[in-house]
This record gives C-alpha cells, sequence and structure tokens, in this order.
C-alpha cells in the first residue's frame, strides 16, 4: 500500500496537479489487466473482447476469467469492424475489413471513395479460428453500394425459421437523390445514410431497411427524421449499433451524431419468406417509420434546446451500444426457444453516454443510463430507482411522459447544476468524478443474472461490474435495495495494438516502434458469458474450490498467449477483496447516479 501511495503522491508532484486528481484511470492511463475482484459480489464466468487495433497477423479475441487468467484466444489475421461475440453453437462471429483486399478492388466497391474503412467479410469461426461460415458485407444491391459499419447481430427470425444476420451498413445515395428530399449541405460526390441489410446463411440478402426512406422535409414528425438536421455527408448519422428483440421483432438502431436511438418493425416488414423486393418495399412505407425514439426531442420539434449550463431536454451525447435488456442473459436467449438466466428489469432499454459532445463541461461525463419506453409519467409514489410509474401497454414518446428536474441548483449533486431528466430513465451509473469511466467514443453495457451491470469504457479498454441494487419481484410490485453504488470487479485491457503491456501510457514504444499510446487499447465491446451458456459447454470448466475457469477443450492451434496466466504474466493479488491500485479519498470509488433515491 505505501508503494502505491508513494507512486500516487510522485505523480501529482512531477505533472504538478492537484492530488484529487491523481486517482482517475483514464487520466493516467495507469496500470493494466485485473485491478480489482470481490468473489462475494463478482458474476462469476468469462470476459471476452477484442481489441480494435492490433498489429500485423495478430488481432485476438481473448477470454479471461475473474482472476483475470487467460482461458482461449482466437486469432483474426485482419483488423475487425465492431464487434466480436460468442453465438450459442460455439462459434465466434466477427467482422473483418478490408485487408485482404487490393486498393483496386476496395475502388471498385466504393468508386466514390465515400465509406471510411468499412467491414468486408462477415464470418463465423470455431475455437481454433478457422472459418465456418462468411459472406461480404461490402457491395452493392438494387443500384446502391453499402458497406458493412460498426456493428452486426446473428438472429433467429421467426418467419423462416432460420438464423440470419443483420448488418449496420452505410448506403451511398447521390447528390440529386438528397436534393430531391429537401437536403440541403450535400457533399457533391454523394452521403451514406445508415441501412440494415438482413442476410441468410449463404450470404444472400432478404429484407432491408435504410433511413433513406424515412426521412422528411418537415421538422415535426415523431415517425420520420428531418432531413436537415445535419449536413449530408458520408457518415452523417454514424449508426454505431444495433440490437434485435426477438419476442417483438423489432430493432434498435443508435445514431452517435444525432443523439437518438430508434426501434423500428422487422416482423410487420418481413412479408414474404422469399421475396425480397417485396420486403424491401414494406420496410421503405410508412410500416417502417420509427416505432419509438430516445434522445433528444428537440430533433422533431418537442423538446427545449441545450444552452450554457443546461442541457434542455436532451438525455446522452453520442451515445453506444443501445440496447434492450434481453429477457435471458445466455446466448440461448436468441433461437427457436429462448431459455436462460432471467434478467431484471427485461425490455428496458440500456445506453452508453459517451457524454463527448456535450459542450457543458459539468455534463461531459461518460455513464450509463437505462430506460423504460413504457413509462407515461412522474412516479407516484417513491423516488428513483425505486419508484412507481404509471406505465403504458405500448411505447410512450418521451415528451409524454415528462420530465424530472431533481439536478437543478441546490441539490446534493452540483455536477448537475440544471439537468432535467425524463420520467423514462429510470435508473443511471455515473462515475463520482467526471473523468472516470470518460470514453469520447466506444462503450458498452450489459446486464448480469445477479442484478449487477457490466460496463465497457471502451476508449482505453477499462472495464466495470458495479453493483449497489437489486431487484426483487413480490407479485406485481418490484422491491429495490440500493446500497450507493459498488465496485465488483474492475480490469484494463492490457493489449496495445495487440501487445501486452503493463501499463497504458499517453505514448509508450515498443521495440519494433510500434506506437501503444491510448487508442491502440480502443475495445468496442466486452462482454461477460456464463460458464454455462451453450457457447462454452463442452468447452470450459468452473472449479468449484478455486472459482477459478479452466479450458477443457485442447485447440489445434497454438494460444497467442499463456493460458492459466495473466497477458503480462503478472499474478493478481491473493487477498479478498483485492484492493483497487487506484483509490478516492473520502470513499466510494463509483457511486450511483441515483444515490438513495436521489
Amino acid at each position: 500500500m505505501l508503494r502505491k501511495l508513494v507512486f500516487i503522491l510522485m505523480t501529482g508532484i512531477i505533472l504538478g496537479l492537484p492530488l484529487a486528481s491523481a486517482h482517475a484511470f483514464e487520466m493516467f492511463h495507469g496500470p493494466t489487466e485485473l485491478i480489482y475482484y470481490d468473489t462475494a459480489h463478482t458474476y462469476n464466468g468469462v470476459t471476452g473482447w477484442s481489441t480494435v487495433n492490433g498489429h500485423a497477423g495478430q488481432y485476438p479475441f481473448v477470454m479471461v476469467d475473474i482472476f483475470g487468467r487467460v482461458i482461449h484466444t482466437i486469432n483474426s489475421p485482419y483488423t475487425t469492424s465492431g464487434p466480436s461475440e460468442l453465438v450459442a453453437d460455439g462459434n465466434l462471429l466477427r467482422c473483418q475489413k478490408g485487408d485482404m483486399l487490393t486498393t483496386a478492388q476496395k475502388a471498385a466497391l466504393d468508386p466514390n471513395g465515400l465509406m471510411n474503412s468499412p467491414g468486408y467479410l462477415l464470418q463465423e469461426v470455431d475455437w481454433d479460428g478457422n472459418q465456418q461460415l462468411g459472406f461480404p458485407v461490402w457491395g452493392s444491391y438494387g443500384g446502391y453500394q453499402y458497406a458493412q459499419h460498426d456493428d452486426f447481430k446473428k438472429i433467429w427470425n421467426k418467419k423462416l425459421q432460420a438464423y440470419t444476420y443483420l448488418v449496420l451498413t452505410w448506403e451511398a445515395h447521390t447528390a440529386a437523390e438528397a436534393t430531391a428530399l429537401g437536403g440541403t449541405s450535400v457533399n457533391p460526390n454523394g452521403w451514406c445514410p445508415d441501412a440494415v441489410y438482413e442476410f441468410k446463411s449463404d450470404g444472400s440478402l432478404i429484407w432491408k431497411w435504410s433511413f433513406f426512406d424515412h426521412f422528411t422535409s418537415l421538422s415535426n414528425v415523431a415517425g420520420q427524421l428531418n432531413i436537415s438536421l445535419t449536413p449530408l455527408t458520408t457518415d452523417m448519422l454514424h449508426c454505431n449499433s444495433l440490437d434485435y428483440n426477438q419476442s417483438l421483432d423489432q430493432i434498435v438502431i443508435n445514431s452517435r451524431n444525432i443523439n437518438e436511438f430508434y426501434v423500428i418493425d422487422h416482423g410487420n416488414t418481413f412479408v414474404d419468406n422469399s421475396n425480397v423486393s417485396a420486403n424491401i418495399a414494406a420496410a421503405a412505407t410508412s410500416a417502417g417509420n420509427f416505432l419509438y425514439r430516445f434522445g433528444n426531442p428537440v430533433n422533431y420539434s418537442q423538446g427545449t434546446a441545450q444552452k450554457y449550463n443546461s442541457n434542455g431536454t436532451q438525455q446522452f451525447w453520442g451515445g453506444s451500444n443501445a440496447q434492450w435488456v434481453q429477457p435471458y442473459f445466455e446466448t440461448s436467449n436468441s433461437g427457436p426457444t429462448p431459455s436462460g438466466s432471467p434478467l431484471t428489469w427485461a425490455g428496458d432499454f440500456l445506453i452508453f453516454d459517451n457524454g463527448s459532445t456535450n459542450y457543458n463541461g459539468e455534463f461531459s461525463r461518460s455513464q450509463i443510463r437505462e430506460i423504460n419506453p413504457y413509462i407515461s409519467g412522474a412516479p407516484t409514489s417513491g423516488t428513483r430507482p425505486y419508484a412507481v410509474y404509471p406505465t403504458s401497454s405500448s411505447y410512450v414518446n418521451p415528451p409524454l411522459a415528462g420530465y424530472n428536474s431533481a439536478y437543478s441548483a441546490g441539490t446534493k449533486d452540483k455536477n448537475y447544476l440544471s439537468e432535467v431528466a425524463s420520467n423514462q430513465v429510470r435508473w443511471r451509473f455515473k462515475p463520482k468524478v467526471t473523468s472516470d469511466l470518460n470514453s469520447p467514443q466506444l462503450g458498452s453495457a450489459q446486464r448480469l443474472p445477479n442484478g449487477n451491470t457490466f460496463i465497457n469504457s471502451g476508449w482505453e479498454g477499462h472495464f466495470v461490474e458495479i453493483y449497489g441494487w437489486t431487484a426483487t419481484f413480490s407479485g406485481a410490485q418490484v422491491q429495490v435495495t440500493d446500497t450507493g453504488g459498488q465496485l465488483a470487479w474492475e480490469y484494463v485491457n492490457p493489449l496495445g495494438w495487440g501487445y501486452p503491456t503493463r501499463y497504458q501510457h499517453d505514448l509508450d514504444y515498443q521495440s519494433n516502434g510500434t506506437d501503444t499510446s491510448t487508442n491502440g487499447f480502443n475495445v468496442f465491446r466486452a462482454k461477460r458469458y456464463s460458464v454455462s451458456d451453450p457457447a462454452l459447454v463442452n468447452r470450459v470448466a468452473l472449479d468449484p474450490l478455486t472459482g477459478e475457469i479452466n479450458p477443457i477443450v485442447t485447440p489445434n492451434t497454438p494460444e497467442l498467449f499463456t493460458v492459466g496466466s495473466s497477458l503480462t504474466h503478472r499474478l493478481p493479488c491473493t487477498n479478498q477483496p483485492c484492493e483497487p491500485i487506484t483509490t478516492i479519498p473520502g470513499g466510494n470509488r463509483y457511486p450511483t447516479g441515483w444515490v438513495n433515491g436521489g
């Protein structure tokens, strides 16, 4: 402990900064790998992720247990685009960028140079990295070029009774098309509104939905997007995530640039099992308009704009990973008969709010928000997160649900001088200090079966699992216990450009000259998996005595890193709970946003 304190003191002296700032990991880019664990409260399982960047031939998907011990790695010889995630059959779903293409091939796919480093090959690979399925997701259809951008998901299509693949794409359109829709400030070479393409396992298109078909020149239409909101450029919306709700047969898409997420109807626009043209036509009609949107009602003239020291009615800034809290935790949530461990408040949305586009400095921190889209008004009793709300059986337009000005001048949180929170924000987690978990881009969140929330602050690959409230059901009532937001587990990605490093530094060059500066540690998405997940059954086993997770399958390809050890061979502490390397004077490092109901 003394050695840690001396390090913190010396760092503060050398940099000439106040000591109070020295705890913040995102400022100092400190030690990597396992920082903290508490086996009494963490959800024991496998954490899997891949870094956004690597080096030639080494872009691995890494799995570790809660002690930071390597279980298995699956390598990619090329850069990947978006997440790498295990699916129920044990394969790894990923998308490789077009590194394997020649310059001429890329130019043929994108003749106007509108798409910036898209994904090319969507793959499922086995435990050894051998391709089991693959098809290109950069091409053209119906006269339009498209290319994968950021996210994709394997789903069970109930109408086809088969697995299909939803792929978030850019879709190239001409300046003339924009002008015809009433758009201005158009890139003369073209523009790329986002779209969702659905492919069958043989790579053939079966359905698609595009923002292009749902623009309006009007400023007050909740079901469509005002085309004048933003310049019509190559990446005008920057949609960075999608998710699918199998029971509703709906899709949610998040736009980073517009600060909103949108729910669209898949089931009622998938009208024919074989006629892709009919499906595309149906999705382009009003049946494909937004069913729900959340984030910034000013975009459809139903809110108050942000101004200095007030966020208006805007709810998040440059968000990532909008998703449903699914009914079940395991990958078996998707399939003919969904099953698994039930999750608290299934049907809500979670989003990682990056906060990076908020110009009110006190507000520009990353945080997690949970939204119940069925809340229709102010609480009838209690306060967040255990309030009782009036609800509807269908989506409620957020402005109609109203707002809660709990964080106005003079309240307990000086960092929220005049924030107006939607009544639909049921719960929020934010760090106590602005710079903690501060990710200007990237990020993800995941609800765990024990009620905890697993968070990836993606810019530096900083993973935390938090607890502090639990929800149990007694009849129709939700009974919530809130103990203030506690840290159960903390881990920092050690792979800088694919090289294991013990510390993240602002500028750290390996002996071969490779830059391992901050964005070399980026993680698009990280996830926790249950040992009993179908994706891991017969592949890993839990030691009931130690809590360690070990592989039970010997791969046919050499492991990139030593199994059973940490990535940098630094052993975790042995005393429980392990003390964090970085601490905050005066109390808990990660309090919730709604402490004791706030």
